[in-house]
């Protein structure tokens, strides 16, 4: 994991910004893996979901990118949020 971006697609550090919405990672993606967990590599610890690959700069290349997992675990907290598998049952 390289570093957050902000909406505005800014580096953002953690404990600056109350949004960290995307996680840039070293390595392009491999077809298929969207939707994948994004690991820590020190703790295995999944810190987001991937979502693709992304151009920042003629310098970095092209990098992985995916939703942060505390923006993930906001959506469980929105109002009239249904989960899938309770949808099912009633």
């Amino acid at each position: 994991m390289l570093g957050y971006r902000n909406y505005g697609w800014r580096e953002v550090q953690p404990g600056t910004s109350s949004a960290l919405p995307y996680i840039i990672f070293s390595t392009r993606p491999i077809n298929g893996s969207s939707g994948g967990p994004i690991l820590d590599a020190a703790s295995g610890a999944v810190v987001g979901v991937v979502s693709g690959s992304r151009t920042l700069s003629a310098v970095e290349g092209e990098r992985g990118w995916g939703a942060s997992a505390e923006n993930i675990f906001e959506l469980f907290s929105l109002p009239g949020f249904i989960p899938a598998s309770r949808k099912k049952r009633l």
